[in-house]
């Protein structure tokens, strides 16, 4: 089966993870990245139900578990971070679950799982894709080509290898809802809990504990389309 070639593009979750098994079942696998290196940012992200079952397979459950945040479950806090109510990660109502990771970290992982049974091209991104009957000639951004037998687009919102190859990028329908994401220093009041705030007109605070000894901060505001674009840090 090794002389089937397979491109994948996008070295992030879902294409390592792909590639991992492409590469057992035979097949030869590449993965095209447009970043440098693997991109190692991101928050907070659990692994379960399906996903653990993938981890327990694949052989990282336990490395995993080595990189867990720490966080020991969520508690909703008023203004002056009194605890309203508490629900440890062993509570089927909790957020907080039992491989709770960040992102950037299971990149790592999986990254270092597979680079040696795969090939990864970082700083490489297709850009034009030509299907035949036999196979799909690739043009890279470094002016490579080459043809495959299969392309695979693992990537995000808005991907253009998607664009490329069907010719239109998704419809959005906007909700109302924009979502900041930082990563701080953590504060004496901080602690191994991760805290939901709800604040007037519709501001909802949350911090984590990472296992890095900072906190990683999302704010989710209400807003007007594209209305943020027009806001100040202070605002």
């Amino acid at each position: 089966m090794k002389e089937k070639k397979i491109l994948i593009t996008g070295a992030s979750i879902a294409g390592p993870t792909l590639a991992y098994w492409l590469n057992r079942y035979g097949f030869s696998v590449i993965v095209a990245e447009r970043a440098p290196e693997p991109r190692l940012g991101g928050q907070n992200i659990d692994v379960k139900g399906p996903a653990k079952e993938i981890a327990i397979k694949m052989g990282i459950e336990d490395i995993i578990r080595k990189k867990n945040t720490t966080e020991r479950g969520i508690r909703w806090v008023n203004g002056e971070n009194k605890t309203l109510a508490e629900f440890p990660k062993e509570s089927s109502l909790s957020m907080t679950q039992e491989l709770e990771i960040l992102r950037g970290d299971l990149v790592q992982i999986l990254y270092e799982h597979t680079r040696d049974d795969v090939e990864y091209r970082f700083d490489e991104y297709i850009s034009n894709l030509k299907q035949s009957a036999k196979d799909v000639e690739v043009t890279f951004s470094s002016g490579r080509l080459e043809s495959f037998d299969l392309v695979i687009a693992a990537e995000g919102i808005g991907s253009t290898t998607r664009k490329l190859a069907f010719g239109h990028q998704p419809e959005f329908n906007y909700l109302g809802l924009y979502t900041a994401y930082v990563t701080i220093n953590k504060a004496a009041s901080d602690s191994s809990w991760a805290r939901w705030r709800n604040a007037a007109k519709g501001i909802v605070f949350l911090l984590r504990p990472d296992n890095y000894g900072s906190t990683r901060a999302s704010i989710t505001f209400t807003a007007e389309e594209n209305e943020y674009k027009d806001l100040s840090r202070e605002s």
